[in-house]
């Protein structure tokens, strides 16, 4: 019995040790932040939230390899609702589609996000030469059945690719590859300054990868020197695949049938083609301003102790490339103000401390120079148990305390 009121007695002083250790203020937080400079080779963050319908018109480019199948099955891996419809037969130019009612049907079938054209490379290199099939016309005729239809629809245009060898083929003709390249860049160029529509950089993409690979032969070209082999089909739904969602293609885990290093290169090139100059393909204005991409879930420990410090990391991009600030709710009621600016991309590391035990729901945002902010971050939870240290404390207390009262711990021996 005096066994059992000794223990009491002992409980009760342990746990006034225990309330007054818990009552003394802490120590003030601290948040440190450093940062990865280096610039940003991909967008980890969905530019759309729910579906998205995509209408491909065009002919042999297209059917060839099942280029919206390829993009589809890219937006599908990366995580997207889309409907993607294709409607291509071979032969047809652009001229025909826009006068075609047909085509005008299948336009108007539904609201769509963005109608997708092919072009070809000939029609847009020499438009005063070749005039039987002329594209400028053709492409205000079907952004007005376009707009007529539903004035939301964002019309896209593939700039084309020259053939493998230029019009060396044709009668005396000097022009090479690269010479036929430039003049459908800059046509296109002036013709969405006129016009209006997006430009997918397809043909400028392919001429990036054939100067940094030399020009192997045949290697985006098939062997009829004019249409994509499927090198070059999956190289365009790279390129399509981030003009339409503003999202860099880099690690979606589908490569369309090419080994992954293959895939992976086709993946940069087109994510860098696209980003290097938005507002030069059309895709943004010059004057318009979009707030960052959320930013990545925080990345860090899960379990730990209060008291303790934690590192957790986050990036985020913004397709405008301002320089980002990031807020950090630490889920414990602390006063946090934002941090930065950083660049576009750059990843950052931040620390903390929680003083309470619990679970904690920790997110960020992000805003860009011009206050324009993202949402949220998906929540990362983290635990935080009681601290050990309180029991090693506890513990050599006790040993003292046994050693002053060697009479109390005789008797809890007993």
């Amino acid at each position: 019995m005096k066994k059992i009121v000794l223990l009491i007695c002992l409980v009760f002083v342990i746990q006034a040790i225990g309330a007054g250790a818990f009552c003394k203020e802490s120590e003030s937080r601290n948040t440190l932040i450093s940062y990865n400079g280096d610039n940003y080779d991909m967008v980890n963050n969905s530019f759309h939230n729910g579906s998205c319908s995509i209408l491909f018109i065009g002919s042999s480019y297209f059917n060839l390899n099942n280029l919206p199948n390829l993009f589809e099955n890219l937006a599908i891996n990366s995580g997207k609702d889309i409907y993607v419809e294709p409607y291509s037969r071979n032969g047809p130019y652009l001229y025909d589609h826009a006068s075609s009612s047909a085509t005008e049907s299948k336009i108007n079938e539904q609201d769509w996000d963005y109608i997708v054209l092919q072009g070809v490379g000939r029609l847009m290199a020499y438009p005063d030469y070749f005039t039987d099939h002329p594209v400028y016309p053709a492409l205000v005729t079907l952004q007005n059945k376009i707009s007529a239809n539903c004035e939301s629809t964002k019309m896209i245009f593939c700039l084309p690719w020259a053939f493998e060898d230029g019009m060396t083929w044709y009668q005396d003709w000097t022009d090479t590859y690269e010479d036929m390249q430039i003049k459908i860049f800059e046509n296109t160029l002036q013709y969405s300054d006129e016009i209006g529509f997006i430009i997918a950089p397809v043909g400028w993409a392919w001429y990036t990868a054939l100067q940094e690979k030399n020009y192997p032969l045949h290697y985006l070209h098939e062997s009829d020197w004019n249409h994509p082999s499927l090198k070059g089909s999956y190289l365009m739904a790279c390129v399509i695949f981030s003009t339409v969602f503003l999202e860099s293609s880099v690690d979606i885990p589908y490569y369309g049938g090419l080994i992954e290093e293959e895939g992976s290169y086709f993946q940069i090139v087109a994510s860098h083609t696209v980003f290097d100059n938005l507002s030069l393909w059309n895709i943004i204005d010059e004057g318009d301003n979009n707030p960052p991409e959320t930013p990545s879930i925080l990345t860090g420990p899960i379990n730990g102790e209060i008291g303790e410090e934690y590192s957790y990391s986050t990036s985020a991009v913004d397709i405008d490339d301002d320089e980002i600030y990031f807020l950090f709710d630490w889920g414990d009621g602390t006063d946090d103000v934002w941090l930065g600016p950083f660049d576009s991309g750059c990843e950052i590391n931040v620390t903390h401390i929680w003083d309470v035990e619990g679970d904690y729901e920790i997110r960020v945002k992000a805003k860009d120079t011009c206050d324009a902010e993202s949402e949220w971050s998906d929540p990362l939870v983290v635990s935080m148990p009681k601290n050990k240290a309180f029991n090693l404390i506890f513990l050599q207390f006790l040993g003292r305390f046994m050693g002053r009262f060697p009479l109390l711990k005789l008797l809890l021996d007993l």
